[in-house]
């Protein structure tokens, strides 16, 4: 919720300069998103479930600081529309939520049906022995980043030009040559991980900043497409196959995790001014 957060505070400082310019924010890449003129938040989540909502008129403090929205999830917002849904469904005869989400998967053209999510821990979180231990967590650690380096280094290489969606999609078909590539979109760093985008899914890694854990993300209109792909990465060491270093320069490799925190402080110092 801090990067949730992070958008809405510079929505609100460009609403207060000048309300009848379009808000204009940035993704972590650079990419402009318009949200328009007095823009509003309808939903913001995160993949725990926890949700903020916002009004339809700007939250206006006894100071007189306007807000779109609260800056933290809450629970009584999530049970009060809960509540309001329910209602609305027994009324109209539509008594399954289950139901009713089916058909707004059908009527909105949804294509993440199915959401999973895979958490690797990469140690061994039962040894007594407090310098085991630490030692362990060490070896995970390691283990975390060079999962990471190695898909970080492929969305680099695609953004900066130096490597194309082909050679990627060759790069991952051979380490992984139970998965199919073929509709890969794009190869992207997202701020905290890599997001793997393909035609009608997309798979993320995201690597825990505090602990030596791993985690996977997918979602899509096809379940056991989505096992295989968290199955398959939440087995994988890091290693690399012999195309890689034909396809990711070597020096990028060896520095990915620093550029990748560089383009990501940049991002929040641009969104803080």
């Amino acid at each position: 919720f801090k990067e949730i957060a992070t958008v809405m505070k510079f929505v609100e400082r460009r609403m207060k300069e000048d309300v009848s310019k379009d808000v204009v924010v940035k993704d972590v890449f650079g990419r402009e998103v318009n949200l328009g003129k007095d823009p509003r938040l309808v939903f913001a989540g995160e993949e725990s479930g926890g949700m903020v909502t916002g009004p339809e008129k700007l939250i206006v403090s006894g100071k007189k600081r306007a807000a779109i929205s609260m800056r933290e999830k809450s629970a009584g917002e999530g049970s009060v529309l809960m509540a309001g849904l329910v209602a609305e469904l027994f009324e109209s005869g539509k008594v399954f939520l289950s139901d009713a989400l089916e058909r707004l998967f059908v009527e909105r053209k949804i294509s993440g049906k199915f959401d999973l999510r895979k958490d690797l821990v990469l140690y061994n979180q039962a040894e007594f022995d407090p310098k085991r231990l630490r030692e362990s967590m060490k070896e995970g650690e390691k283990l975390r980043d060079r999962i990471d380096s190695f898909f970080l280094s492929l969305a680099f290489s695609l953004k900066q030009g130096k490597a194309s969606l082909e050679l990627v999609k060759g790069v991952l078909a051979e380490r992984f040559p139970s998965l199919s590539f073929d509709d890969l979109v794009d190869v992207v760093f997202v701020g905290d991980g890599s997001y793997l985008k393909f035609e009608n899914k997309y798979i993320e890694m995201r690597p825990s900043g505090t602990e030596a854990k791993f985690r996977v993300y997918g979602s899509g209109n096809d379940l056991e497409d989505i096992k295989r792909f968290l199955d398959c990465f939440a087995v994988f060491d890091g290693s690399l196959p012999s195309s890689y270093f034909d396809v990711v320069d070597k020096a990028l490799y060896e520095g990915v995790q620093k550029q990748a925190e560089k383009v990501y402080l940049d991002y929040l110092v641009g969104m803080n001014r």
